[in-house]
């Protein structure tokens, strides 16, 4: 299932529908269903009520900064597999929450799918460690970044007068 809203993308429905359809034919036709299934944008009450459900998020994206999403589906429990790509590996945390795939390699995101369907994740510390990322602990955590790369930069402006 997919979810989400329409991108503010020229063409961005059109192409998604197409894609879905698409791979509906291809994998449908084997199973005699459809695989894929687009149902727009939803309350956040009721992602979170997917997330608990769903059994892997996947995120296939080629590019990320901090991804709400993943963080969204770790602080319900869900594990998640995503392409390494921005901070997704600093969202993630680890291998005991999800796993990560090369950007461009779909047999190995295909294969992590597979994986990450069959293991037996501890979704109690998978939503602990995701709802331990709070608007404050994310605050701190900024200041700290800033007063370190001001350190680093004190440093080198003493080192080199």
């Amino acid at each position: 299932m997919l979810v989400g809203g329409e991108a503010n993308e020229p063409g961005y429905v059109r192409e998604l529908r197409k894609m879905i359809c698409a791979a509906n034919v291809e994998i449908g036709g084997r199973c005699g269903r459809h695989a894929i299934e687009w149902i727009g944008a939803l309350s956040q009450e009721r992602i979170a009520m997917m997330l608990n459900a769903a059994d892997l998020f996947g995120l296939a994206s080629s590019s990320e900064g901090w991804c709400n999403a993943v963080a969204e589906s770790l602080a319900c429990g869900c594990p998640v597999v995503a392409t390494d790509v921005g901070g997704n590996a600093e969202v993630l945390g680890g291998a005991q929450n999800g796993l990560l795939t090369p950007l461009g390699d779909s047999a190995a995101l295909c294969r992590a799918i597979v994986e990450g369907l069959q293991c037996d994740w501890n979704r109690a510390a998978i939503a602990e460690f995701g709802q331990a990322r709070t608007w404050a602990k994310a605050g701190r955590d900024s200041v700290s970044a800033i007063e370190s790369a001001c350190e680093r930069h004190a440093g080198r402006a003493r080192r080199s007068a």
